[in-house]
């Protein structure tokens, strides 16, 4: 349940049509089921409607993580890996696929480290760049070891054939970028940090949700805000004066959370974005000179603060107009403030004031004016990466939050942040299996990234020997490490020892289910090998029946004499050996 994350057997339902059913039950009677109901669900622990969700993963999903889950381990010391798959199209899927979506995990492993050896005061976020290059620069166990391999290894995937840094990687007399690539490097990992604390927050396993690491605020910064704040209110509302130092904190901590997941905290890259609406790599379409470093498009937009209506940003002065919903900033200010009786230009002018307030103490910052219309983003110079933290959960949403400690006592029993829950209250909570898992993970392993590439029929001659030669010997530390491939590496080609081998699916025959897991092994006679099962009936057959696929009698190859072409090409072949 989306609602209460309570799982719910598949016999329990209350209501609905998702299995066929031609009658409605409640465990105890029975009742026709209404065609009208078919997309109806009620959750039995929390009874919302229309929150169940079914819970699986895509085989594609399964393999990447598999994958990260065996180049992350400290007792892999041969991190290659051969993926067979049944077909081109599959082949390049995945090797795009596990590419991108294990990048991800590379990243949050060597930033957990650093922001781990800052210590309980913390990381500032706008020294990440710096702070990762040093850390993983040294000569220790499980590090890069140079500059060069930090690049290889943490440059995002939509760089790695930016001309630059191909032009530093293949020169091998060059060990430190030149200073205009350097700067390009380090601003790119600080943005990844802030797109993983702020834009890209609620989406994946990034390390707040999972309780691994959180974003704080400055403290002086925060109760210098504040105390700008008490000095306007009495040109707001003399009234407003009595209100406690402790709801004040819990509004603006309210509203730092929220604008910072809707992609609002500040990096460089949001100034053309405030001033003339560009975003990503080629804005509206247009390859723009300097551009080139900056992240792709993507499905989602930062959307910073804006003092009047804006298609693209949030309008943090937007009154409330009768007939539609009160916005977000009334209905939280109001629930703080616990519907205290001011009026809506009372409210709206303290938010102002906020914002006046928090720029002048450097908690706010402002991109751009125009007119009477400006941009604020929250300022990362006083955002601060911490290790530990505390969990908090909403006792009627089950919303959660992962917030420093001496911000966490503002939280608790603090009103909850989702829309319609007026009635909720945040209280110290227990980390999830879930959550303790993510927590090991992104702190254990070395630091191994995932360069995959396709191997198939359609690579010239050229073009499959140089993709062999550096998967098998390698000399840059982003050459090929995971292989995907079709029926054309199962036999014929010398690849090198390898000791994992996975496959995508299930091979049509059992011959070729020998033949592909046999590649990995060869010299030591131990080897690992990963099946990934597919909702079908052949995947699923062997599934039940694994003796069926290991043990199954192998059919000799064979071939219709009377095809004259196989006949030539035999002949030809056998003329040649």
């Amino acid at each position: 349940c989306a609602g209460c994350s309570g799982l719910i057997e598949e016999g329990v339902l209350l209501s609905g049509n998702t299995f066929g059913a031609d009658f409605y039950t409640d465990g105890k009677m029975e009742a026709p089921m209404l065609p009208e109901q078919h997309a109806l669900f009620k959750c039995p622990h929390c009874q919302s409607l229309d929150s169940l969700m079914f819970i699986g993963s895509r085989a594609a999903t399964v393999a990447s993580v598999a994958i990260d889950e065996v180049f992350g381990s400290i007792l892999n010391n041969d991190p290659k890996l051969l993926a067979f798959t049944d077909s081109v199209q599959d082949a390049s899927h995945r090797a795009g696929f596990f590419s991108a979506r294990t990048y991800n995990f590379s990243y949050r492993t060597a930033l957990q480290h650093i922001i781990d050896d800052a210590g309980p005061g913390g990381l500032p976020i706008e020294h990440v760049g710096e702070s990762l290059v040093k850390f993983w620069s040294e000569e220790k166990p499980g590090r890069p070891g140079s500059f060069k391999e930090v690049m290889a290894t943490l440059i995002p995937p939509d760089l790695r054939e930016y001309g630059a840094y191909l032009s530093f990687r293949d020169n091998h007399s060059q060990h430190i970028p030149s200073s205009i690539l350097q700067k390009q490097f380090i601003e790119r990992l600080n943005w990844q940090a802030t797109s993983e604390f702020s834009l890209m927050q609620t989406h994946g396993r990034t390390m707040e949700v999972h309780a691994s690491g959180c974003l704080g605020w400055d403290q002086e910064v925060v109760l210098n805000t504040l105390s700008n704040l008490r000095s306007r209110l009495p040109s707001i509302s003399p009234a407003l004066e009595i209100i406690k130092d402790e709801a004040f904190l819990l509004w603006i901590f309210g509203i730092l959370h929220r604008s910072r997941e809707r992609g609002a905290l500040y990096h460089p890259f949001l100034d053309s974005y405030a001033i003339k609406n560009y975003w990503g790599k080629v804005p509206f379409k247009e390859v723009i000179s300097g551009r080139e470093t900056f992240p792709p498009k993507g499905r989602y937009r930062p959307r910073l603060l804006a003092t009047t209506r804006d298609k693209y940003h949030d309008h943090i002065l937007s009154p409330f107009v009768i007939g539609s919903q009160p916005p977000w900033h009334v209905v939280w200010i109001r629930r703080v403030l616990n519907d205290a009786p001011f009026d809506d230009n009372t409210l709206l002018d303290l938010i102002n004031g906020l914002l006046l307030s928090g720029t002048e103490a450097g908690l706010f910052k402002c991109l751009h004016k125009d007119g009477e219309k400006a941009y604020y983003a929250l300022n990362s110079g006083a955002a601060i990466l911490y290790p530990e933290g505390v969990k908090l959960v909403c006792n009627t949403s089950g919303h959660a939050l992962f917030r420093p400690e001496w911000e966490s006592k503002i939280w608790i029993d603090g009103a909850s942040l989702e829309y319609r829950d007026d009635r909720g209250r945040y209280k110290q909570g227990v980390l999830n299996e879930r959550e303790r898992y993510y927590q090991d993970r992104y702190r254990k392993g070395a630091l191994r990234r995932v360069f995959a590439h396709e191997h198939t029929g359609l690579l010239t001659t050229e073009e499959r020997e140089a993709l062999e030669m550096s998967f098998s010997v390698g000399g840059h530390a982003d050459d090929p490490n995971v292989l995907t491939a079709t029926s054309t590496l199962e036999m014929g080609i010398d690849i090198g020892d390898l000791s994992t081998t996975m496959l995508c699916s299930i091979p049509p025959s059992i011959a070729s289910y020998l033949q592909r897991i046999g590649r990995a092994g060869r010299s030591t006679g131990t080897a690992l090998v990963l099946a990934v099962i597919n909702q079908r009936p052949h995947d699923l057959f062997f599934y039940a029946r694994p003796d069926e696929l290991l043990r199954g009698d192998i059919e000799p190859p064979g071939c219709w004499l009377d095809a004259s072409a196989v006949l030539v090409r035999q002949y030809l072949a056998f003329c040649l050996d």
